[in-house]
């Protein structure tokens, strides 16, 4: 018996070629980190030129000239009717209202704009 000798194997031709270069380098990645940075340089340079010339406003993201005035809606009373009703008298700038707030709901009641006199002849 005999046996024949194997062909010689020989290593097969890759389908892709691979790189055959060395890795990143840190000249490779200090360039890209400088990249970015110019990047953010240039962003901030634009936000700040826009703001300056007023385009921001002009878009609606900047702040507006003057600045809004504070709310004058307070409440300027609160009384407890029972464990389960509260009444607020609120005001908003000369006008008066009543809030009743109840589990069943709330009420509002606009009240009548009353003077300093009014009011102190209804005192006990």
């Amino acid at each position: 018996m005999s046996q024949a000798m194997p062909a010689t194997v020989q290593p097969a031709k890759p389908a892709i070629p691979y790189r055959t270069a060395s890795e990143v380098s840190g000249g490779d990645i200090a360039g890209a980190f400088g990249a970015a940075i110019a990047l953010l340089v240039l962003a901030l340079a634009a936000a700040w030129l826009a703001r300056r010339l007023g385009w921001m406003q002009r878009w609606g993201v900047g702040p507006v000239g003057a600045p809004a005035p504070a709310p004058s809606l307070r409440i300027e009373q609160t009384l407890r009717l029972s464990p389960r009703t509260v009444l607020y008298r609120i005001a908003d700038g000369d006008q008066r209202f009543l809030l009743a707030e109840t589990r069943e709901g709330v009420q509002w009641l606009p009240l009548a704009a009353a003077g300093p006199r009014q009011e102190a002849a209804h005192a006990p």
